[in-house]
């Protein structure tokens, strides 16, 4: 995994630089999509890529999934639950300038989880009860949907859109 990880970092480094003034759109929103399918699962990009998410959750059992080990402050399903709600915000809200999946398509309700935002706010308690009260098929569900939703908002933005600042209306 430490090759992967570098050889992700590197392309970060070429992402930027690619969604520079200067840089190229096309190869930017390419490698993005190459980025992206590395961060979620392979059923996600369904390509058979490898992913890190993948690696993350093979052969782990589900109570590791929801405990928060000793001085450690999240669970990894409270990070998958974070990580996919930061990009519905991100990508929906500011980008696309959509309402969020989340309540577009009542997630919120199928989850049934006490934080509608972003959760950085949640203490230890709260973090906990998120991470043993999450059904993990739903999450799961909900992140492909946002994974496919950004994919497709990412593959229709054009060259002056990657230089558009986001309008302070959508940052309230």
């Amino acid at each position: 995994m430490d090759q992967k990880r570098k050889t992700w970092n590197e392309n970060q480094k070429k992402l930027r630089h690619l969604l520079s003034p200067s840089g190229d759109c096309n190869a930017a929103i390419a490698l993005f999509i190459d980025q992206h399918s590395a961060l979620h699962s392979s059923q996600m990009s369904q390509i058979g890529f490898w992913s890190f998410s993948d690696e993350v959750l093979q052969g782990l059992e589900e109570r590791y999934l929801r405990c928060v080990p000793p001085g450690s402050a999240h669970s990894i399903l409270w990070v998958f639950w974070h990580l996919a709600r930061i990009e519905d915000v991100t990508m929906n809200l500011l980008v696309a300038g959509l309402p969020q999946l989340f309540f577009d398509e009542n997630w919120y309700k199928q989850l049934g989880c006490i934080s509608h935002d972003t959760g950085n706010s949640l203490d230890p308690i709260q973090i906990l009860s998120l991470s043993q009260g999450l059904d993990l098929n739903i999450l799961f569900a909900y992140r492909l949907a946002v994974g496919l939703r950004t994919r497709s908002t990412v593959n229709n933005l054009k060259a002056e859109d990657l230089q558009r600042r986001v309008p302070s209306s959508r940052l309230e």
